[in-house]
């Protein structure tokens, strides 16, 4: 529905309010790929200022889902968002903290190999 109203609306900020609360939707719903489709969308509409402040969001998005799944207890889904956030432009902080966490789900998950990748890589 975001989508569709992001299409027909005539102000710009109308169609990046609505392409990134799609997003944020598709984030919430686990599908990345769309996610990043939104994301692209939203981007494709913005001044450089405004991708800042959209990306920084979407950024903010995804560790909140993230929070959220590790409070419920859902360890995988919360690995997968981690996981994603690794991918995206980071700060070399924010990296090292999401790296400690991925170790501590990973050992709370029985990944061995993938924990010792990531102590092999260091913090």
């Amino acid at each position: 529905m975001h989508d569709n109203a992001g299409v027909i609306s005539i102000a710009l900020t109308e169609k990046i309010k609505h392409y990134v609360k799609e997003t944020e939707l598709y984030i919430r719903a686990g599908s990345f790929d769309r996610a990043d489709e939104a994301l692209r969308k939203a981007m494709g509409q913005a001044n450089s200022i405004e991708k800042e402040n959209i990306y920084s969001t979407v950024k903010d998005f995804y560790k909140r889902q993230a929070e959220t799944y590790e409070k419920e207890m859902k360890r995988n889904h919360a690995v997968r968002i981690y996981e994603k956030l690794l991918e995206m432009k980071i700060s070399d902080i924010e990296r090292k903290e999401i790296k400690e966490i991925l170790l501590v789900l990973y050992e709370k998950l029985g990944k061995r190999k993938e924990y010792h990748f990531l102590e092999e890589r260091g913090l």
